[in-house]
């Protein structure tokens, strides 16, 4: 039996002309100068920082400057009366897009899209990283090898130790995220922070594998990824054939990563199962 979730978080209406500007306030969605605090779940630390680029609320997943930059913050208070010396505040510098609207499928731990607009990479990477510097020069290199999606992945030759740890992190849901548009895939694991993976797939066999964490060669977060593409292309093959070959296209994102990212602090909106 298959299961289709519909997910919509409703955005409230606009406030009226000339609203009270206080923390619950309903506000129109333009940036509003403001000081939040952010608390920061993997250092159980939270701070202050100076707003003015986004209209801000309880709940927002944020990027900040300073010594917890490139760390997921989650707002946790907004005021609008304040007084302060700008030097002595960093500033909040990206906003996660947790916006989610349309349907998904059911799958073991995932729920899975076949509609490139409902959530694509471009979307949820908002989620574990802020944008590039512009300074920020990435560089790439090419692996033409070819490995067989197979039960043991041994044709990986992946360390012992990098194999086991990509297990642990595929059992412990580690893997958040997982595209695949045509042959071209990529995948979020988190780990310190959100690593990036990259791949090719056509016809059973995966290639140009790509991790920008620090390792060298097949790291833990590869091994996590194919394990887990394993799974949903088999969930796929057995339950939605039909819909994935119309389309070309799945993401797949972890069911509690889903459900924690976009309702957390919500107080309106629906799900219908």
């Amino acid at each position: 039996m298959s299961f289709i979730i519909g997910f919509n978080q409703n955005t409230v209406k606009e406030a009226e002309t000339n609203p009270p500007l206080t923390d619950n306030a309903v506000r129109k969605n333009k940036p509003q100068k403001s000081l939040v605090r952010v608390y920061f779940e993997d250092r159980d630390f939270s701070c202050s920082y100076y707003n003015d680029k986004f209209a801000l609320k309880v709940g927002d997943i944020v990027f900040v400057e300073g010594k917890m930059e490139n760390l997921r913050g989650r707002v946790v208070a907004v005021s609008y009366g304040f007084k302060i010396k700008l030097s002595d505040y960093k500033r909040v510098i990206a906003l996660a897009d947790t916006e989610v609207h349309g349907k998904m499928y059911m799958t073991r731990n995932f729920f899975l899209s076949f509609d490139r607009n409902i959530l694509p990479y471009s979307k949820v990477s908002t989620w574990y990283a802020p944008p590039l510097k512009e300074d920020d020069e990435i560089i790439s290199g090419e692996d033409d090898s070819t490995y067989p999606l197979s039960e043991d992945m041994k044709e990986l030759k992946a360390t012992h130790q990098a194999y086991n740890r990509g297990v642990d992190y595929y059992l412990d849901g580690n893997v958040k995220f997982i595209e695949l548009d045509g042959e071209n895939g990529r995948a979020i694991v988190e780990g310190g922070r959100g690593y990036i993976v990259e791949f090719q797939y056509k016809n059973g066999e995966v290639s140009k594998l790509k991790c920008d964490c620090y390792c060298v060669g097949i790291c833990k977060h590869i091994v996590a990824t194919l394990i887990q593409l394993k799974e949903i292309l088999k969930s796929v093959e057995e339950k939605y054939t039909d819909i994935y070959k119309e389309s070309g296209y799945f993401s797949g994102i972890n069911k509690a990563t889903l459900l924690s990212t976009v309702t957390m602090q919500r107080e309106q909106g629906e799900i219908t199962l």
